[in-house]
Formats: C-alpha cells, structure tokens, sequence
C-alpha cells in the first residue's frame, strides 16, 4: 500500500516505472517527473487502464475512491467507455464475470 511520503518520495529515473497500490491502482512515475494515477484491470480477457488523473491534483485517497467507483459501474454494466457499453448492448453480455471483485454464482460442491 501506498502512503503520502512514499509518493513524494518518488523521483524520476531514466525510464518510466510504477508502483502498485493495490486492486490494480498504480501511480505511473515519468522521466520527466510527472505522475499519473492509473487502475489496471481486465475486460473480456483484455487487460486494460484507465487514468484517474494526476497527482497532488488527485490524492492518494481520492484516487482509491475513483478506482472503487470504478469497478463499481464495471459490475454494475454502467460502462467505463463506449467499447464497454456497445459491445453488452451488441451481445447481451455482462462484464461482471470479467472482475474478480464482483458476485458470481456459488458452484454446487461435488460429490467424492
């Protein structure tokens, strides 16, 4: 998990990196010093990212309540973006079983 002084003590490198907060939140460091909050995650099998913006405009707090809210509308079929949103409405399909977070149906315990 990430805190307030780790992330000020961050410094730019040579490359961009990142550092994990968990549940796919990351803070993206660039050369140039810029850091970027981004929420990692899975739709259909693809993995994709989506930007929560930047700090100290965005802090660590807000940015974990946006990564919620996000997941949030992800279980829900509210849509993070239009490919999201046309492709349920195209197939029919949920996104739900795509996120580890969201209520799936309990599997019947087989027989030994």
């Amino acid at each position: 998990m990430l805190t307030n002084k780790r992330i000020d003590g961050l410094k730019p490198r040579d490359a961009s990196y990142r550092v994990f907060d968990g549940g796919g939140l990351y803070l993206e460091v660039a050369p140039a010093g810029g850091k970027w909050w981004r929420w990692k995650y899975r739709f259909l099998g693809r993995e994709k990212r989506l930007s929560m913006g930047t700090y100290p405009e965005v802090a660590l707090k807000s940015a974990r309540e946006k990564r919620d809210e996000a997941r949030t509308k992800l279980c829900l079929d509210v849509g993070l973006g239009r490919s999201h949103s046309s492709y349920r409405r195209k197939e029919g399909r949920s996104s739900c079983k795509t996120l580890w977070n969201c209520e799936r149906p309990k599997r019947a315990a087989s027989a030994p």
